[in-house]
């Protein structure tokens, strides 16, 4: 913006005219330190204003623009703060606030940061806010701190530091799109708030709501309610009428039932339902044919209803941490789903028809008293992550071996006696997970995994380990803890990827001098095995970090590794 003493005669009288010019400049000058930004060059504004950094008037945080300057939609604010002491600007990224009028009369205000208070009781009827963002406000007053007849801003951020009531006067911010009042500790909204009708965003979360007023199923443009983490033990029938709703939050609640309108909100793509008390969930919501994620983990679902198979669209569903005790068959008709998580229920089985879910990519069947699993698993050739940790696993059906997309297997605490060849088929896979098991040994054909970059055989009674490990190029992780392993390959040297190399809790009585060409190696635990002695060539690794030698009968460290300059723990 210009300073004053740059304008005409004839721009400034016309802005001296205005009955509210003198409140204005006196509101201005009550915020401690106030920005502005200037126009470069003056002769070239003809209409919008794309870019203002640098500041003009002295006294206050008000400025002048032409009459014929009125679009403001690109404006861009320089984050500057006036330090009128020392007659200069800096750059902040916090305390600012942009405001300037035109001698039009329209008074724009830009963005206000860090201030004690807004007080503007006779500011310009024409004051118009097109975004207004109220963040780390320091007043103890909550919504006092705005006492002016301020048009209605279509977009309001608004964060604050203590507790306060909305106030029902917030109806008259009618053409309002956009209202975030989250992490403010309320514990009510005021039924005005539905008279807001083009109200498309209400973020409510992290608030002390133990319930919500009826009339919020008047907000017909509203598209994203976020009431996740209140205190919510119902929500109204009422959200039925949100005809426009795309995304609804209710995580972390304390809700035991879901109204059957639910089922009215047909536009609903995302719904989160997580950390609840919900022990079903209504048949209506089979008729969210436009819902895309569904998210039910962590509540007390002991059934799920079939009308589920009706959400064609759906691609999301976790239902992990419940107390599921069957699935349904229908299960199989949500063609679109991509993403399956039946994690930490008490499932015993697994429909068959689970087989026909062509675009599933992420299935976790972990935890869950499975003795089997069906074998049209093997038709999911799109699958690239399959846990089936902790399940009671006996043995592994052949089908899984054709799923040569799978990228991360899980096979960890189950009752697995033998690995087959036919792991070695699964050419894609980086993360294979065989910890806690029965295994004796594992097939030569391991070694044809060339993608694998993480490999947990720990707490197995292993004996031994094929040569054919030293084929892993990719490897970055094994963890051999826990087993019976009387001694390490020679081939280990030829993983120079691998950062972690877990060997503690062995048998080792020595470690081959190879061991030294592992140049990426960070981390070695050699803990509580017999070895008598560690070879000199450890110090030549030159990336090593920790090195674990506890419960160990060494006497004595080599020299080489006590002067490693790498070492931070040993």
């Amino acid at each position: 913006m210009l300073d004053p003493s740059t304008l005409s005669h004839k721009d400034w009288q016309a802005f001296k005219e205005h009955p509210w010019a003198l409140h204005y400049l006196e509101a201005c000058s009550r915020f401690a330190e106030t920005t502005v930004a200037r126009v470069g060059n003056y002769d070239e504004v003809t209409g919008a204003i794309d870019v203002f950094d640098e500041f003009c008037h002295d006294s206050y945080g008000c400025c002048l623009l032409p009459s014929n300057a009125t679009t403001f939609q690109s404006v861009k604010f320089g984050h500057v703060r006036w330090q009128a002491r020392h007659g200069r600007h800096s750059t902040t990224d916090n305390d600012y606030v942009a405001a300037f009028a035109d001698t039009n009369g329209d008074v724009h205000l830009g963005a206000i940061n860090e201030v004690l208070r807004i007080e503007m009781p006779l500011a310009p009827p024409r004051l118009a806010i097109q975004s207004l963002t109220l963040e780390l406000f320091h007043c103890s007053d909550g919504w006092d701190m705005i006492s002016c007849p301020i048009a209605a801003p279509h977009s309001c951020d608004v964060t604050l530091p203590r507790q306060g009531p909305v106030p029902a006067e917030i109806a008259q911010w009618a053409s309002l799109t956009r209202l975030d009042l989250s992490c403010n500790q309320l514990r009510s909204i005021p039924v005005e708030i539905g008279q807001l009708a083009s109200l498309e965003n209400l973020g409510l979360s992290s608030n002390q709501l133990q319930s919500i007023p009826v009339e919020i199923g008047q907000l017909a443009s509203l598209k994203h309610l976020y009431l996740d983490r209140n205190q919510l033990q119902t929500i109204p029938a009422e959200i039925g009428q949100l005809m426009s709703l795309k995304g609804l939050t209710l995580t972390c609640n304390q809700l035991q039932t879901i109204p059957a309108e639910i089922g009215q909100l047909m536009s609903l793509r995302i719904l989160g339902l997580n950390s609840n008390q919900l022990q079903s969930i209504p048949v209506e919501i089979g008729q969210l044919t436009s819902l895309e994620g569904l998210g039910l983990p962590f509540n007390q679902l002991q059934t799920i209803p079939a009308e589920i198979g009706q959400l064609m669209s759906l691609k999301d569903l976790d239902l992990s941490f419940n107390q599921l005790q069957t699935i349904p068959a229908e299960i199989g008709q949500l063609m679109s789903l991509k993403d399956l998580d039946l994690r930490n229920n008490q499932l015993q089985r697994i429909p068959a028809e689970i087989g026909l879910l062509s675009s599933l990519e992420h299935l976790d069947l972990g935890s869950n008293p499975l003795q089997s699993i069906p074998t049209e698993i093997g038709l999911l050739t799109s699958l690239t992550f399959l846990g089936l940790s902790n399940t009671q696993l006996q043995s592994i059906p052949v089908e899984i071996w054709r799923l040569t997309s799978l990228k991360d297997l899980g096979l960890s605490e189950n009752q697995l006696q033998r690995i087959p060849a036919e792991i070695g088929l699964l050419s894609s896979l980086k993360h294979l997970g065989l910890s806690e098991n029965q295994l004796q040994r594992i097939p030569a054909e391991i070694g044809l995994l060339s993608s694998l970059e993480h490999l947990d055989l720990g707490s197995n009674p292993l004996q031994s380990i094929p040569v054919e490990i030293g084929r892993l190029t990719s490897l970055t992780f094994l963890d051999l803890s826990n087993t019976q392993l009387q001694s390490i390959p020679a081939e280990i040297r030829q993983l120079k990827s691998l950062k972690t190399l877990d060997l503690r809790n062995n048998q080792l009585q020595r470690i081959p001098a190879e061991i030294g060409l592992l140049s990426s190696l960070e981390r070695l635990d050699l803990g509580s095995n017999p070895l008598q002695s560690i070879p000199a060539e450890i110090g030549l690794l030159t990336s090593l970090t920790f090195l674990d030698l506890n419960n160990t009968q060494l006497q004595s460290i080599p020299a080489e590794i006590r002067q490693s300059k790498s070492l931070t723990t040993l």
